[in-house]
């Protein structure tokens, strides 16, 4: 079963660095990182400093991380004491207002934080500040080396020798009641507090043990790439054992359904070939009916009449006759003629509107010619000119 195991920076990225392992109960062991023997599936949440790292709040409009990334940065300038360029962020989702928690840090801080979990043989620990062990009600907790603080609207954290009148202060700012953890919290603030273990990383531990999901540091630049240990090789074996017979599997089955699929193929070729044949008797027997079937629909399409084209012949030649006026027009697409009906001020018109439609490559064939009142009405069909 997989562990969150807690640890925690006491200062600087070459301080010693404490270690909490769980013991049952919701209680911790605290040891030092040089005695702590990692398991292969064990999830490492690693503390640093929140006194090196402000926590800020920004509505960022973006449409990918990246570009959110560097919104961040200006949305939150004005807040800095440092030059964006100097710095490293991280984001949390967006939140039911709309807004999201942004964590900055000097980034050169970031790579010493990281170098060092690579040292440590931890290259994939979670690096959060301290103060977000801290639940999101409003509270404070004395974890010995810090005082961190949950204010409701931001967190932040102070040296654990900072004055009383600035840790008052600062308590003052909270939206609020405020819980309390830690005797010394309690007796500086003059309020009752929960008791906390000794020692920093027990006590980080203890606050954030209930919590799921922590505001990972290691984003953009620092993201964590999931690495394979030796002690890990035995499983990966097992794995690829695992992941070749079910490629073998999967061949098989491939090469089963490849010779269904070709027997099927033929099925439907020879009932092909029996409608083919029924159709077109003349042919005889065709190896392969799609292909005929494709040249006859490419012969008939040749052959055949463009609406448009045929349709803007028509109405130039119409246009040419002195009181002639197309009454209607029907094409059938798949006879591939056009029939229309025109009225002629004058007989002999429509013998003029054949000819100029067969010099144009039309074939034009007459139809009945009556008289309507003062004019004639005749019938044409257009057809593709050989």
């Amino acid at each position: 079963m997989a562990r969150r195991i807690y640890a925690c920076f006491e200062d600087g990225p070459d301080a010693p660095i404490s270690v909490a392992l769980p013991r049952g109960g919701g209680d911790w062991e605290e040891i030092g990182a040089p005695d702590f023997k990692p398991r292969a599936n064990d999830e490492i949440v690693v503390f640093v400093p929140g006194t090196e790292v402000t926590e800020h709040r920004a509505t960022i409009p973006a449409r990918n991380e990246r570009e959110a990334r560097r919104a961040a940065l200006f949305a939150i300038e004005d807040e800095l004491a440092s030059p964006v360029e100097s710095l490293h962020i991280a984001l949390s989702g967006k939140g039911e207002d709309g807004q999201r928690t942004v964590l900055a840090c000097s980034a050169d801080l970031m790579t010493a934080w990281s170098d060092r979990l690579k040292r440590e043989g931890w290259p994939v620990a979670c690096l959060t500040p301290d103060y977000m062990a801290l639940p999101e009600a409003a509270s404070a907790a004395d974890t010995g080396a810090r005082l961190i603080f949950n204010l409701g609207t931001r967190r932040l954290a102070l040296d654990g020798g900072a004055p009383a009148d600035l840790v008052s202060a600062v308590a003052g700012l909270a939206e609020g009641e405020m819980m309390l953890h830690g005797a010394d919290l309690a007796r500086r603030l003059g309020h009752p507090a929960e008791p906390l273990p000794t020692g920093t990383a027990a006590a980080l531990a203890t606050l954030a043990g209930g919590r799921q999901e922590l505001l990972d540091l290691r984003q953009g630049p620092f993201a964590q790439r999931q690495g394979v240990a030796l002690p890990q090789f035995s499983l990966w074996q097992r794995a690829a054992g695992l992941a070749a017979a079910a490629g073998v599997v999967a061949i098989a089955n491939i090469v089963l359904e490849t010779r269904a699929l070709n027997a099927s193929a033929d099925s439907h070729r020879a009932e092909a070939q029996a409608l083919y044949a029924q159709y077109f008797p003349a042919e005889g027997r065709i190896s392969n009916p799609a292909t005929r079937v494709q040249q006859k629909l490419a012969s008939q399409r040749s052959t055949s009449l463009s609406f448009l084209d045929t349709s803007a012949v028509l109405y130039d030649a119409i246009s040419q006759l002195d009181g002639a006026n197309l009454r209607s027009l029907r094409f059938d697409a798949e006879a591939g003629e056009f029939r229309a009906s025109v009225d002629y001020a004058r007989y002999g018109d429509d013998l003029r509107l054949a000819e100029m439609l067969n010099r144009a490559g039309l074939a034009a064939t007459l139809g009945d010619t009556r008289s309507v009142g003062s004019g004639i009405n005749g019938e044409l069909r257009l057809e593709a000119g050989q």
